[in-house]
């Protein structure tokens, strides 16, 4: 199908690439660039800024790409999201202290983890509050 989404049936693999990467103590370095690279895609595909004129405020929330077409449809497993990036920061600080610590060379990608961290906690707040809203009121 050409269904693309991190919602149900899916949203398992995205918080298994950067926990694997967690999980081999760092390890399992395609992990983590493949959880880098399909954050900055749903990002770029299945992200969108909408209005809920019934709340009349602006949310944030991964949609869906339904055959060529973005749908505006937020099933509640999407909201694992804010979590995920908010584990990517904390393990971003966590090499960047060990690496100084113990005098070792961070790879591209945790460099690219650390770069991307403080925008990746940013969102998971917004992401948050949208989930809460559309899940709670």
């Amino acid at each position: 199908e050409q269904v693309y989404t991190i919602g149900g049936m899916c949203d398992s693999f995205y918080e298994y690439l950067l926990k694997t990467w967690i999980l081999t103590d760092y390890e399992y370095k395609e992990g983590l660039r493949m959880y880098l690279d399909s954050i900055d895609s749903v990002n770029e595909h299945l992200l969108r800024l909408v209005v809920d004129e019934k709340r009349n405020r602006k949310l944030l929330f991964y949609g869906e790409h339904w055959y060529g077409r973005w749908r505006g449809r937020m099933e509640e497993l999407t909201c694992f999201m804010p979590g995920l990036l908010a584990l990517g920061y904390y393990h971003s600080i966590l090499r960047e202290e060990d690496s100084k610590k113990l005098q070792f060379q961070l790879t591209s990608d945790e460099l690219r983890l650390i770069q991307n961290r403080d925008v990746h906690l940013k969102l998971a707040h917004v992401l948050l509050d949208s989930c809460v809203s559309v899940t709670y009121n």
